[in-house]
């Protein structure tokens, strides 16, 4: 439900952060450990600042957590994530009810290139709700 989360509701955003966790590397030590770290993506919507926390984690698994205006939301997103050529593509399921979430972003610029529930692209519906500065995950 993290892609629900930025279009509609908060669990709109929160799915848009499980898929920045995809954009993370491959495996511990490897050639992905260095992308390891948080990542987050803000938008505004409805005079609330919502944001996705992507946690990539050197041993290439990842969690994906929702805030509102500063406070984590009780929803999470938990997979792994690996290094494709340039990007960072993760997959994973939404902790509650198991929908299938993905998120693929560049590894260098940390543009979000794919955001995909249950196998169906939803990056073009996000985009044109909150714009293509919306689409760059920033490293914290």
């Amino acid at each position: 439900k993290l892609i629900l989360f930025f279009f509609v509701t908060v669990k709109a955003l929160y799915s848009v952060m499980v898929l920045a966790s995809l954009l993370v590397g491959c495996g511990g030590g490897g050639e992905g450990s260095g992308h390891a770290g948080t990542y987050a993506m803000t938008v505004k919507m409805q005079g609330e600042e919502k944001q996705f926390r992507l946690e990539l984690k050197s041993d290439n698994t990842f969690n994906a957590v929702p805030y509102v205006n500063g406070e984590k939301m009780d929803e999470s997103v938990s997979g792994t994530w690996k290094v494709e050529g340039y990007d960072i593509v993760s997959t994973g399921k939404d902790d509650k009810d198991g929908e299938e979430v993905g998120f693929k972003f560049n590894k260098d610029t940390l543009k979000l290139i794919a955001m995909t529930e249950d196998g169906k692209d939803r990056l073009d519906k996000f985009k044109a709700q909150f714009g293509e500065e919306a689409l760059t995950l920033k490293k914290l």
